[in-house]
């Protein structure tokens, strides 16, 4: 949601201006927080995997690509539309890396399909390297797995922001490559995890809490980082830390559960219904849509749409486990 208000909610009263507008304009470094979440959440599921196999690494390949391929193919499926019916002369090359899911290695043009498609066409490429990067890493110690996604990370973040100062023009903030550190950094945090569950119930609770306030704190500051950068990996890994230390029952429950299902779909539909959304408003002459009745009313559209959505998907994914019996 910070992302959606991050796109769309820079012009609408009362985002528009003071504490509220500096932390949303930052809300694009909550991708990069998704990026180490993901890389430690497939770390918790697959720690004990293998991956000697072809057949396990095809099998882990089939069910990424069945959870998330259906409603990335929407999303673009959507924005095209609304492409198609903006622009004069298409750009046929910019349609076939979308729908491939290359647009993030593009360094020449900006992924317009569908903007928040460029962090699926990373998750795909992290994806295919997560096997291997968990096959090197097993039976490796706690301080090496550390050491080595620390290296990593910084190694990828001083070349992103030496080729940032020599390429201006060129848009090096989506290509994969540099979103590997934050993934190892990710499957690094879970180490750890078993040390912060042996501390005392308020031990962790408050540890949560300070990086809860400390991560407020950093995406405040206005001029401190630029672009998509994963400078601030280690301070996700904490705090994805801190709170996957707390028990269930302070962590998890229905409605929480429900967002999280479909928290996909709000961040992959979330820009062309925005834009289909402007037609029909523009169709019944309402002039403007930086007021907060009107965005309040397309916050509710997608969230709507996305458990819409997300409910057929589960249906359909149902039904085709035939097909796919992963």
């Amino acid at each position: 949601m910070v992302v959606v208000f991050h796109h769309f909610a820079i012009q609408v009263p009362p985002f528009n201006e003071g504490a509220l507008n500096q932390w949303i304009g930052n809300g694009n470094f909550m991708v990069n927080l998704f990026f180490v979440l993901s890389g430690f959440v497939l770390y918790h599921r697959y720690q004990a995997h293998s991956f000697e196999s072809p057949k396990e690494i095809k099998t882990f390949y089939l069910k990424r690509a069945k959870r998330l391929l259906p409603l990335y193919f929407l999303g673009l499926i959507a924005g095209l539309g609304y492409y198609l019916y903006m622009v004069e002369s298409i750009d046929w090359i910019r349609v076939v890396l979308a729908f491939s899911g290359l647009q993030s290695f593009d360094v020449w043009s900006y992924p317009v399909i569908n903007v928040p498609s460029w962090s699926l066409s990373v998750e795909f490429f992290l994806y295919l390297m997560f096997p291997f990067v968990l096959m090197f890493l097993q039976g490796k110690r706690k301080q090496f797995v550390l050491i080595f996604s620390v290296v990593i990370w910084l190694v990828s973040e001083v070349v992103f922001n030496l080729l940032q100062t020599i390429f201006v023009d060129l848009h090096l903030d989506f290509i994969p490559f540099f979103s590997l550190g934050s993934f190892i950094v990710g499957m690094a945090s879970y180490q750890y995890l078993i040390f912060l569950k042996n501390k005392s119930h308020l031990w962790h609770v408050g540890l949560a809490c300070i990086m809860i306030l400390t991560t407020i704190f950093v995406l405040y500051q206005p001029y401190l980082y630029k672009n998509y950068s994963g400078l601030l990996a280690p301070l996700f890994g904490i705090l994805i830390l801190s709170l996957a230390g707390l028990s269930a029952n302070e962590s998890k429950g229905g409605w929480m559960d429900k967002l999280g299902d479909i928290s996909y779909p709000i961040y992959i539909l979330h820009w062309p219904i925005y834009f289909i959304y402007g037609l029909v408003l523009e169709y019944f002459n309402i002039p403007s849509r930086h007021t907060f009745p009107i965005f309040g009313s397309y916050i509710l559209l997608v969230i709507f749409f996305s458990a819409l959505t997300n409910f057929i998907q589960r249906v359909m994914m149902k039904k085709t486990t035939r097909l796919l019996p992963l």
